[in-house]
Order: C-alpha cells, then sequence, then structure tokens
C-alpha cells in the first residue's frame, strides 16, 4: 500500500507542472493558486467530515489548536501555500516551460538540511555539507538556462524561493506542529488561503476566456490540480511519512523533477544539455544528502 502512495504521490505532483501551464492561457497565478487551494480544501473538508461521520463526535481526536502556534499558522498559509502557489504558475506562465519550473523541487531536500539545522538543530554530517555544496554548484547551470529561456535575475530568484519556501515549511511543521493531524493542517492552510487569495483573485485578474477547447482544458486541469494534485497527494504524502517516515517520503524528489521535465517535453518543450546536466547533479546531492540517514536506519 505504501508504494501505491509513493506512486500516486509523484505521479500527481509530477504532473502538477504540466497542469499549471494548461491553466495559464485562461487563468492568471492568482487564479491558479486560488482555484487549486479551493479545490484542496474542498476535498479535504468533505474527508474530514465524512471521518467525523463514521467515527462519530466522541472519538475526534485531541484538540489541535493552540493560541501560541498563530504566528506558525500564519507563516505556513503565507510563504508554505500562497507564495508558492502563486509564483510556481507566474513563472510557468511566464516561460510557457513547464519542466524546468518542476526541476526546482530538487533542491527541497537541500535547502531543508539548512533549515533543519537551524530550526531543529540537527547537525549534517560531512557527506550530507557535500552533497548541499555540490547542489549548490548546480545552481550556476540552472540560473544560465532560466537566462535561455527568458527569466530576469529576479525571476531566477524567485524560482530557487519556491523550493526554499517549500522546505522551510516543512521543517516548520516538525518543529511547530506536530500536534495537529496532517489532514486538518493541509485542510486549515488551504482554506485560509483561499480565502485569502480567492478575492484578490477575483477582483485583479480576468479569465481570458478565447475559446471552448482551451478553455475548459483549462478548467479541468485547475479541477485536477485542487482536487487531486494538492488535496490528495498532499493528504498521502502526509500518510507516507507517518507510515514509513520522512526519508522514505523525501524520496519523491528523485521522481518528480524527472517526471516534471518528461511532461514538458512530451508537450514540446525543449531540453536544452545543461538542464539534463544540472538535474543530475542535484540528483547526485541529493542522494548524497539523504543517504547517511537512510542507512542508519537501515541498521
Amino acid at each position: 500500500m505504501t508504494y501505491l502512495l509513493f506512486a500516486g504521490v509523484c505521479l500527481l505532483w509530477g504532473t502538477s507542472f504540466l497542469l499549471m501551464k494548461l491553466a495559464t492561457p485562461v487563468f492568471g497565478p492568482l487564479t491558479i493558486g486560488a482555484g487549486r487551494l479551493v479545490g484542496g480544501a474542498l476535498a479535504l473538508g468533505c474527508l474530514l467530515a465524512w471521518r467525523r461521520r463514521v467515527r462519530g463526535a466522541d472519538k475526534a481526536g485531541p484538540a489541535w489548536w493552540r493560541r501560541g502556534d498563530l504566528p506558525s499558522w500564519a507563516g505556513m498559509v503565507g510563504l508554505g501555500f500562497i507564495f508558492t502557489f502563486v509564483a510556481q504558475p507566474y513563472l510557468i506562465g511566464k516561460l510557457n516551460h513547464s519542466g524546468f519550473i518542476g526541476m526546482m523541487v530538487a533542491f527541497v531536500p537541500l535547502f531543508t538540511l539548512g533549515w533543519a539545522w537551524w530550526m531543529l538543530g540537527t547537525r549534517p554530517g560531512g557527506r550530507q555539507v557535500a552533497g548541499v555544496l555540490l547542489g549548490l554548484a548546480a545552481m550556476p547551470l540552472l540560473v544560465g538556462v532560466g537566462m535561455d529561456l527568458g527569466l530576469a535575475r529576479w525571476e531566477l530568484a524567485l524560482a530557487l524561493a519556491v523550493p526554499l519556501s517549500y522546505a522551510w515549511s516543512n521543517t516548520l511543521v516538525k518543529s511547530r506542529m506536530t500536534h495537529v493531524p496532517p489532514a486538518v493542517l493541509t485542510a486549515v492552510c488551504c482554506g485560509v488561503a483561499a480565502a485569502v487569495l480567492g478575492p484578490v483573485a477575483l477582483a485583479v485578474e480576468p479569465v481570458r476566456w478565447e475559446s471552448a477547447a482551451t478553455g475548459w482544458t483549462a478548467v479541468g486541469a485547475l479541477a485536477v490540480l485542487g482536487v487531486l494534485a494538492t488535496g490528495l497527494a498532499t493528504l498521502m504524502f502526509y500518510r507516507m511519512i507517518q507510515e514509513r517516515g520522512p526519508l522514505f517520503a523525501g524520496m519523491v524528489t528523485y521522481i518528480i523533477p524527472i517526471e516534471a521535465v518528461a511532461w514538458g517535453a512530451l508537450d514540446g518543450e525543449p531540453v536544452a544539455a545543461r538542464q539534463g546536466v544540472s538535474l543530475a547533479v542535484v540528483l547526485v546531492a541529493v542522494a548524497l544528502v539523504q543517504w547517511p540517514a537512510r542507512a542508519a536506519a537501515a541498521k
């Protein structure tokens, strides 16, 4: 069952970058971000309501709200959801290239190592430091690819800020919010972020409905992106963490960038030689970062 969850997360998250690309001809980045948040909140809200009905109110879990958690909730909603969910479709729409943005996911475990050292006091070993340095060495290659595709310097910084934010929010969950059930955490963050972002998107972004084919393709892509790639996939990811640990779940970062580049290539996106080399370097760096902990866990 765990391997089915793993395959499902890889498929849904690896496909999400192409889904965002398919939505960009009709919807702006704010609307795409709000749409996937609404879809995720509805999917998980229905799941929580069903669980409560089946288990009964008397069997509900322990209270998860703490007044001191408000800054953590605000950080999760602001950086972990709103910022990342808007930045990615903006960059994909600017480039019309989903594979390059999907490659950025490979940096999440490298950045997580740094955040874990600061926020959790987990000191990296020598091999992990070498992995981070190798990953950083791949950044100039990626910068060159991004500039060739037409990104400005600040947009390249924005592309790297997305995995940095994901890594921070993931570490925040481990350090401050382990008492919150994963489904509740994701549903609340999606719901609050949608309530903040949705009105802004409706106010400032028009819908560009030029043809029925393009329009309904974008609507379908956004629906799948919200309900499946945001709601269901996130829930499966946290379940993997509970059953097999974060190291096993984190191995999806080996597959998602490759899948994102493959989907982009099938959609006609060019794959530069430097893009392939930089992706290979980053994946080797991720392997160096994760290998010591996996080896220790196997003993």
